[in-house]
């Protein structure tokens, strides 16, 4: 679980994630379970968008850097990430992220959308041919117009485009 807070007098945004802490997913470092909301504190402060898979998550800063961490799998690791580390893709920045069940989805300024993690269902939207599992992000180039707004829904994937498609 996550909680972005913020407050009127510092506008911080700061990320507080508390519950089950297999393979790092909170952020706090380590793998322990927290049984109350405790801000991540190596995540750096004012995030404009975040969003927690089921074994990783990702938060994306006001400067639109993107920052990973939980399993290694996930996130093209070899070691699950105890706690934020930043994540470049093309030298891009992002409006935002999504992570799904076994997958990750970013969508940079441009609109371009990013994916990799699981492909067992064709979720990422880059077809068979790239096989099951993808360990580093690719563009998915059978959307040319700029991504709005996405859902993961684990073995499916929704994508809504600014042109209204």
């Amino acid at each position: 679980t996550g909680v972005l807070c913020s407050s009127k007098a510092d506008e911080e945004h700061s990320l507080f994630t508390f519950g089950n802490g297999w393979y790092g997913r909170l952020g706090h470092g380590d793998t322990n379970s927290q049984f109350h909301p405790t801000r991540i504190s190596k995540l750096p402060k004012g995030l404009r968008d975040f969003s927690l898979g089921t074994d990783h998550s990702a938060a994306i800063t006001m400067d639109q850097e993107l920052f990973v961490w939980g399993k290694a799998s996930l996130l093209g690791e070899v070691q699950h990430v105890l706690q934020p580390k930043k994540f470049s893709i093309e030298s891009a920045s992002f409006r935002f992220v999504v992570c799904g069940e076994s997958e990750t989805f970013v969508v940079d300024t441009q609109g371009r959308l990013f994916a990799w993690g699981s492909n067992h269902h064709g979720q990422l939207g880059l077809g068979p041919q790239v096989g099951s599992f993808l360990q580093t992000p690719s563009h998915v180039k059978p959307i040319h117009d700029p991504v709005a707004h996405l859902i993961s829904g684990g073995s499916f994937t929704v994508a809504h485009l600014e042109n209204g498609d």
